[in-house]
């Protein structure tokens, strides 16, 4: 299992310009008073050279909840739930 995090909002742009989606996206988003203020995509796919694998797309956190450790939740939270799934059955 790998987990691939990328920085800059160019690569993101990049990476969807330039490659197709690769396996199935997953996100999660983080709310406050039943707004959403944050959100992190990622998806899981299979590499033909070392097996499962996922990948952080984005993330983002509104500029007035930033600094609270909003997106440090999202990304950790994604990251558990990538990792769970990555190691069931249920990813193949």
């Amino acid at each position: 299992m790998s987990v691939i995090l990328r920085r800059g909002l160019n690569n993101y742009q990049i990476r969807w310009q330039t490659q197709p989606q690769r396996g199935e996206l997953v996100g999660m988003s983080a709310t406050a008073a039943g707004d959403i203020v944050g959100l992190a995509i990622a998806e899981l796919f299979t590499q033909t050279d070392s097996g499962q694998a996922a990948e952080l797309l984005s993330w983002y956190v509104l500029p007035a909840y930033r600094h609270q450790g909003i997106g440090t939740g999202l990304v950790n939270h994604i990251q558990q739930f990538v990792g769970a799934h990555l190691n069931s059955q249920a990813f193949k």
